[in-house]
């Protein structure tokens, strides 16, 4: 029950210590990340994430609905190689809107598990960020 999601940035290999799980807001993970990209640091995933989790901070109402969480593995999150297997994120995913991964080097969104970004406006469009690049 609800509009789950998990966000994970990263920058090429290199991964920010923990993703960002939201409960109501996977409809709108598109315009949040179009809205936080401008203040996320490109070449940084810690301070892109920490920016990141401020504006979905600012858009909700109460106390509830936001949190971190790890990876679905042990492997340290600087780690030269990457995550996970398709299917092992797949099988990570909370359901509803699925997981994201956000590539600040690249603009792209990596979308598993759930229905991503897959809304009729949205439809076979692949989307691409601009990140703060100092």
């Amino acid at each position: 029950m609800g509009d789950r999601a998990i966000i994970y940035v990263r920058h090429g290999n290199d991964w920010a210590v923990a993703g960002v799980y939201t409960h109501w807001s996977g409809s709108f993970i598109k315009e949040i990340l179009e809205e936080a990209a401008p203040v996320m640091r490109k070449g940084d995933p810690d301070y892109a994430m920490a920016r990141l989790i401020g504006v979905i901070h600012n858009r909700l109402d109460g106390a509830l609905s936001l949190g971190l969480v790890g990876y679905p593995t042990t492997k340290p999150p600087h780690s030269s190689t990457t995550y996970n297997t398709v299917e092992q994120w797949e099988r990570w995913s909370p359901g509803d809107a699925g997981i994201f991964i956000v590539d600040t080097a690249t603009g792209k969104v990596d979308t598993h598990g759930g229905y991503g970004f897959e809304t009729p406006e949205d439809e076979g469009e692949e989307p691409v960020l601009e990140f703060y690049k100092h």
